[in-house]
């Protein structure tokens, strides 16, 4: 590996918040590392899963109509969250093994 090869690596562990051997070893896997989200990004999905759990806790003190329309918006929030963490956070697979 050259130097600028080396830096590019180093570089792109780092935005992954990841070693560059483990870096390394995703890619051997069969996947791509993503760039690690900002701050604002978890402070969103903390909000997010806030609001989920809210919704939760108050359904369990309403009538049971009102609580079936709250548990059912508390998981709708809890899939976007997973749907969203699934592609922000997790890597790409690629289609391609190593030969």
């Amino acid at each position: 590996m050259n130097k600028k090869e080396a830096e590019d690596l180093k570089k792109k562990a780092k935005n992954a918040c990841m070693t560059e051997s483990k870096y390394i070893r995703m890619l051997i896997a069969g996947f791509i590392p993503r760039e690690a989200p900002n701050g604002r990004f978890f402070a969103d999905m903390d909000k997010l899963r806030e609001l989920g759990d809210e919704l939760s806790r108050k359904a369990g003190m309403h009538p049971e109509e009102t609580k079936s329309i709250l548990e059912d918006e508390a998981k709708n929030l809890h899939l976007l969250q997973e749907k969203i963490e699934r592609e922000y956070l997790r890597p790409d697979k690629v289609d391609k093994r190593w030969q």
